[in-house]
């Protein structure tokens, strides 16, 4: 044999290897699971995948959440806990119902709900904020909405700090999360009553004048200038900026909010009554052609037509036909949960399957090694 033909294949043999060894690697660096219920017997139990669709950890499980912070929610029999990172000790189900954990403490309850049950546990699942409210939501900003009793059916809604201490009152009829250092909040009913946002300290920053508000999303909130309190014939939706200050008009029936500077909005029925985007300079940058549609996510949203999902890219092009029955919106890692013909599976953002659909139900993928998740921390 020529000897230059001998080193010729062993150039070929290293580049072969080094690429074997960049792949697993490459492959190995993600660390990424995904909840999933998998089919067989009645109870259809629950674990984790990785990202090739292979089992990381076992369906031991009545259910699992995803993971957010380093812990995740379970499921066994009637209580629920937390997962720690795979190998470690879970903390002990105990628990009736819980949220995922965020800026470092979780909300998590303790009996029935109209026992005001909920309080907040740190990261090894002791109370740190002692269950008494009806409702507690996570914390945003470094504040939480709660709900309290307070005489009524319903409650009475305001604010805490990581202490427990109350920050701002309970006296609205609902209240949301803090985003861009604002809150939305209702006072007389969501049928009825005028949506504002407060700051940090109560102080309403936008006033209670609005027949209905979204959250701030890429520094824009929907805002219903219409007399309708529901979406709708009625509804005004236009968007305004931190200020208060409206930069789109109320004129589209429903809107959804801004994601990759594009808004869904659907148009009234003189224009055709169906879904399309604008920018945020209400220009009309995908025309109302669709049924029904989702919020951009990695350059993609969903669109559905004839009773299944596909997907179009931000100049409104189709990358796939209607393909499957049901689509998770907003994903991670390019790997989009879907369902097709009752069962879940993967699809990515040029809609080719990549793990097939085999499983009762699929969640979204998360590192379980990673403090934050920012498309649940909405």
């Amino acid at each position: 044999m020529n000897p230059n033909s001998n080193i010729l294949v062993f150039a070929l043999k290293c580049m072969v290897m080094s690429f074997y060894f960049f792949s697993v690697e490459a492959q190995q660096a993600r660390e990424i699971l995904a909840p999933v219920f998998t089919l067989g017997g009645s109870m259809n139990p629950s674990g984790y995948i990785n990202e090739f669709g292979e089992l990381a950890v076992q369906p031991i499980y009545g259910e699992t959440r995803e993971y957010l912070q380093g812990r995740a929610p379970y499921r066994k029999k009637d209580y629920w806990g937390y997962l720690r990172q795979p190998g470690l000790k879970a903390i002990e189900a105990q628990f009736s119902a819980v949220h995922h954990y965020r800026e470092g403490i979780a909300a998590a309850r303790m009996g029935m709900a109209v026992e005001g049950g909920w309080g907040y546990v740190d990261s090894s699942g002791i109370y740190v904020i002692k269950p008494k409210f009806l409702i507690a939501e996570d914390f945003h900003e470094g504040l939480a909405a709660t709900c309290l009793h307070q005489g009524t059916i319903e409650g009475v809604w305001g604010f805490i700090d990581k202490s427990g201490k109350t920050v701002i009152e309970h006296q609205y009829t609902v209240a949301y999360d803090f985003h861009y250092g604002l809150a939305r909040v209702n006072k007389g009913g969501l049928m009825g009553g005028n949506w504002g946002f407060v700051d940090h300290t109560g102080k309403q920053k936008i006033p209670l004048v609005y027949g209905g508000l979204g959250d701030f999303h890429e520094g824009l909130a929907s805002v219903n200038l219409g007399k309708a309190q529901i979406s709708g014939v009625g509804t005004r939706w236009g968007f305004m900026d931190t200020t208060g200050t409206i930069v789109i008009p109320g004129k589209y029936t429903e809107v959804k909010d801004f994601s990759e500077n594009l808004a869904a909005v659907k148009f009234d029925s003189k224009q055709g009554g169906k879904w399309g985007y604008i920018n945020r300079d209400d220009k009309v940058v995908i025309p109302g052609v669709f049924k029904e549609v989702t919020n951009f996510c990695g350059g993609v949203a969903a669109y559905k037509e004839n009773g299944q999902w596909g997907l179009i890219d931000t100049a409104g092009n189709r990358i796939t036909g209607p393909m499957v029955d049901e689509i998770t919106f907003p994903f991670t890692y390019d790997l989009i949960p879907v369902r097709l013909d009752r069962k879940w599976g993967y699809i990515n953002s040029k809609g080719k399957w990549i793990i097939d659909p085999e499983f009762w139900k699929a969640g979204i993928f998360t590192n379980p090694n990673k403090e934050g998740y920012e498309l649940l921390n909405k």
